[in-house]
């Protein structure tokens, strides 16, 4: 997956998991509640439904990654990201007081 996302990113690509369908789809297999509102719960399982019939329900189970690949401007970091300098030196100075 790095790779291929690595590569579409060197020819100009943009990509954008989208793993929240795949999530939800195995909490509804396992009859795992991620809601109490029962109409929310009810979409999910549609969706669910459509997504299974759109990719066929072997591989919608097996599914791992989910996205979309295609052309356009940069995306922006929606997070503050430190950089690698400030975080070595903060798990440095975390070691050295004994702390994990």
């Amino acid at each position: 997956m790095q790779r291929f996302w690595l590569t579409a990113t060197a020819l100009g690509l943009q990509l954008q998991p989208q793993m929240t369908p795949l999530i939800f789809a195995r909490y509804l297999r396992e009859q795992r509640p991620f809601t109490a509102n029962a109409t929310l719960q009810a979409r999910a399982a549609a969706l669910a439904l459509r997504a299974e019939r759109l990719f066929g329900r072997h591989d919608w189970e097996h599914a791992v990654f989910m996205g979309r690949i295609g052309a356009g401007r940069t995306a922006e970091a929606r997070s503050l990201r430190l950089p690698l300098r400030q975080l070595l030196q903060a798990e440095t100075a975390s070691a050295a007081n004994g702390q994990a």
